[in-house]
């Protein structure tokens, strides 16, 4: 009974560090911040933030792709319309998946599947169909341009925003962590970086190679 105590609460104790609030930003862009919500997708302890639809309006509004107001009216309406809530987080799931797909290839110098190209062009023309540009003398900025609420409108700002990446001429700069395997861009001035987090993933790389050439000297 004791065992049964002592466990419940570590993994009670482990869910609540690994939360939408503690989970880190080291994407350098929200694209990759919204890709990097699964620990290690390569391991089987992977953990995935993104658990339901309201877990992604949390995350949305922790990286600011969308004003406090415009998530509450997404989560009503969503709480309303539960069956469109569980389609439009399949969507989102399936979006970070193909994003990690293309992106991930990419920081790993090789080109995207073709599939995957076709299936993103699919989504870029559905996106393209709901942003408009609003333009000023100091400024353009595109926005959704929906005046009806549509669950998928965090997921068109992401899109859009993936495009941007894909076509700003610097796909150099998009690497994959050495340590964790979590996405990011390169915001560095020589371009060298290696981890998404030299605090982090930095000092445990270092710290397995010190130990590797300890045990081996």
């Amino acid at each position: 009974m004791v065992l049964v105590v002592v466990i419940t609460f570590i993994l009670i104790t482990f869910c609540l560090m690994r939360s939408i609030a503690t989970l880190q930003l080291d994407g350098g862009c929200m694209v990759f911040d919204f890709v990097n919500t699964i620990s290690n997708r390569h391991v089987p302890e992977a953990y995935d933030y993104l658990r339901s639809y309201p877990d992604f309006l949390e995350w949305a509004g922790k990286v600011g792709l969308l004003d406090e107001s415009r998530i509450g009216e997404l989560a009503d309406y969503a709480a309303s319309h539960p069956r469109k809530m569980a389609m439009a987080f399949d969507r989102v799931i399936q979006h970070r998946e193909l994003l990690f797909e293309l992106f991930g290839a990419i920081a790993y110098k090789h080109a995207p599947e073709q599939g995957a190209v076709i299936a993103y062009n699919t989504i870029l023309q559905e996106t393209f169909s709901h942003i408009t540009i609003t333009i000023t003398n100091k400024q353009a900025r595109a926005m959704v341009s929906d005046t009806t609420l549509h669950l998928d409108v965090p997921l068109y700002l992401l899109i859009k925003q993936a495009f941007d990446l894909l076509t700003g001429g610097r796909l150099e700069r998009i690497k994959c962590c050495s340590n964790c395997e979590w996405l990011f861009f390169d915001h560095t001035k020589n371009g060298k970086r290696r981890w998404c987090n030299m605090q982090v993933c930095g000092s445990r790389d270092k710290s397995k190679r010190y130990y590797h050439k300890k045990k081996y000297m």
